[in-house]
């Protein structure tokens, strides 16, 4: 890996963590210069300004999420299996990337997201209302609006995680992940 790459990558992570813990407003350029020991210039040599590098984040970690989601999808099972592998790939996006999906939750709000950064977040919900509208015609998921739908999982799902960061000891992950993935399916599911 080149210098160039090492720098960049490493004022991408570094943001990505403070913007996490502190969010856009709580977070100085000078303090993520620190925490990716460069100098606070060479952030500009990457990024025109703090609004960009959140922009290049968010467009960078929703669309792994996008295609972590995509990748494998079984278009042709019914809507509780597609719900699963929607909640599997979510669990290990937030296994190997947690600090990119609570910056994804905290900075979905319009006011700093650019043209590309919409475009991607509408792409990635397309997908997720059109799982819902399937499962909505196949009579398994709720008739409330979809996106409603997504953010109650979304929610019930981060806030787990959230949890689990502060304070709670698991002796099987696996359990968990399932009473999770069930609970969640629950919140959307039609029940007869």
């Amino acid at each position: 890996m080149n210098k160039t790459l090492d720098k960049r990558t490493q004022i991408v992570e570094a943001s990505l963590a403070l913007f996490a813990e502190r969010g856009f407003d709580g977070t100085t350029v000078p303090e993520i210069a620190q925490r990716a020991n460069v100098g606070a210039g060479t952030i500009y040599r990457y990024f025109a300004s703090k609004e960009a590098l959140v922009n290049a984040l968010f467009q960078d970690r929703l669309a792994k999420l996008h295609q972590a989601f995509e990748q494998d999808f079984p278009g042709s099972s019914d809507s509780r299996a597609q719900f699963h592998h929607i909640m599997s790939r979510l669990s290990r996006f937030a296994e190997t990337d947690l600090n990119a999906l609570h910056f994804i939750d905290t900075h979905y709000y319009f006011r700093l997201l650019d043209e590309q950064s919409l475009k991607i977040y509408r792409k990635l919900f397309d997908l997720l209302d059109r799982f819902i509208l399937s499962g909505q015609q196949q009579g398994m998921i709720k008739d409330i609006p979809a996106h409603t739908l997504i953010l109650m999982v979304f929610g019930a799902f981060l806030g787990m995680y959230k949890q689990r960061m502060t304070s709670i000891t698991m002796t099987d992950e696996d359990v968990l992940l399932r009473q999770v993935d069930q609970c969640c399916w629950d919140l959307i599911a039609v029940h007869i």
